[in-house]
């Protein structure tokens, strides 16, 4: 019987991407309700290395909310 060696690895790898899809998605729109509720500029990037995200980091598909 063959053994099939790293068949479950591409499932893996396409299951953690979604979740990088789905975290990167999370933190845009953290960082956006930050910047809507932030005083000005130098308020949101303090605001947002408290939480981890780093503006440069940040990016999304979904088109801004209004």
């Amino acid at each position: 019987m063959p053994v099939h060696v790293g068949h479950g690895l591409g499932e893996r790898e396409i299951r953690l991407e979604g979740v990088r899809t789905r975290e990167a998605a999370q933190n845009a729109r953290t960082a956006r309700t930050v910047a809507q509720h932030s005083t000005d500029a130098q308020d949101c990037r303090e605001l947002l290395e408290m939480l981890g995200l780093r503006l440069d980091d940040l990016r999304t598909d979904e088109p801004p909310l209004h």
